[in-house]
C-alpha cells in the first residue's frame, strides 16, 4: 500500500541519514585525535571506510588520514570537506523532514 511505501522510504532514508551521520562522528574523532598523535614525517595511514547497502544502489563513504595535512574524505569517489558533509547531512534531514 501508499502508507507502506511511504513508510519504508522514511525508514530507508533515516537509515542512510544515520550511516551518514556516524560517518561524520568518525571523521570529528579521528581528525582530532590524528591532529595531536601524528606528525607530519609519520609512515601511518589510518583508512576508515563505511559502506551503505541500505538499497541496491551502494554508497561508500572512506576516510583516509596520512598526515594532518594530508585528509581525505570521500563519497562515491567524490572528495568533501566536513563542513560540506555535514551541509549534505543538513540537507538529508530537511529531505527528511515531511515524512516524519
Amino acid at each position: 500500500s501508499e502508507k507502506d511505501d511511504v513508510l519504508d522510504t522514511k525508514r530507508i532514508k533515516t537509515f542512510q541519514l544515520e550511516i551518514l551521520q556516524y560517518f561524520i562522528r568518525k571523521c570529528n574523532k579521528y581528525l582530532r585525535v590524528l591532529r595531536s598523535a601524528v606528525k607530519d614525517t609519520s609512515k601511518m595511514r589510518l583508512t576508515l571506510e563505511v559502506l551503505d547497502s541500505v538499497t541496491p544502489t551502494q554508497k561508500t563513504y572512506k576516510y583516509v588520514h596520512s598526515n594532518p595535512q594530508n585528509v581525505t574524505m570521500l563519497v562515491d569517489s567524490k572528495r568533501y570537506t566536513l563542513k560540506k558533509l555535514n551541509d549534505l547531512a543538513e540537507h538529508q534531514k530537511n529531505d527528511l523532514a515531511p515524512l516524519l
